[in-house]
This record gives structure tokens, sequence and C-alpha cells, in this order.
């Protein structure tokens, strides 16, 4: 039951960021909305894993690991970004209605080395989150992860 609480909050908390992103902008194209909308999911989650491990926030254990499998359905286990990342959408054509710099696909495909070490941090993560010491010692390596790829994006 808590399993399928987590993935209908999860697609909920989706839609709603999705709807939200789509409704800011109609001339931004759809695949660029999409990966917003993901990165708005992966920010929300990361947001309360960092909170608790940092002690801004109270440690509940069960809010733990069903963040850190949210992120993992999202990440890990993996919906299918491929389509969100098309070619003509960075910052050169669309300017300040995305950060992904034009190197994504000049560089394709070694920007996808980084996924690797993204699945590999957050299922640590997902097997260590029962704990507070647990979440402590991994949520580093997920954000080492992510900001691997994020040289890949303009600032603001």
């Amino acid at each position: 039951m808590k399993k399928i609480a987590s993935v209908c909050g999860c697609a909920m908390v989706a839609v709603v960021a999705f709807s939200a992103v789509a409704m800011a902008d109609s001339h931004v194209p759809s695949s660029v909305k999409a990966r917003q909308a993901v990165m708005e999911l992966n920010n929300y989650y990361l947001s309360i894993l960092g909170k608790m491990a940092s002690g801004k926030t109270k440690y509940d254990a069960e809010l733990a690991i069903a963040s850190a499998k949210s992120l993992k359905l999202i990440e890990a286990e993996g919906i299918d970004q491929s389509t969100m990342w098309a070619p003509g959408t960075s910052t050169a054509e669309l300017g300040d209605a995305t950060r992904a710099k034009p190197e994504i696909w000049t560089t394709w495909p070694a920007i996808m080395e980084p996924i690797k070490g993204i699945k590999v941090s957050i299922n640590a993560m997902v097997d260590a989150a029962g704990t507070l010491e647990g979440l402590q010692s991994t949520i580093g390596d997920v954000g080492k992860s992510c900001a691997a790829c994020h040289k890949y994006r303009a600032s603001r």
C-alpha cells in the first residue's frame, strides 16, 4: 500500500510540476517543459532529503525512503528522457526559456556518462535512507553525480 501511495504521490507531483511549467511559457517546446518538470521533481525530492540530512528538518525514515525511491523511479529506473533533449532546444535557440547549454549536443554521447553515476548513487541512497547516518553518508554522492551534468546548465 505504501508503494502505491508513493507512486501515486510521485505521479501527482509530476502532473502539478508539469502543469506549472507548461503554463509558464507557451512558446517553449513541450520537450523543454517536460525536462524542466523532471528537474523540478528531482529538486523537490532532493530538497526533502537534503533538509533531513543537514538537520534543517527532523529526520523521518519513512519519508526519506519514499523520497529516495521517488528519485530512483525518475532517474535510476528511469522515465525515458531521450525525447526531452531534442537538438535545437538549448540556450542558443531558446534563450532564457531553458538553461541547457549547446554543449549538451556537441559533446553527445559523452554527456551520458554521468548518468551511470547518478543511477549508482541514487540506488545506494535508497538502500541507506532508512537511517539518518545512511542518508547523510550517501546524499553527497548523489549531489556530485547531479553536478556532473549541471556543468552543462547555464546560470541565471
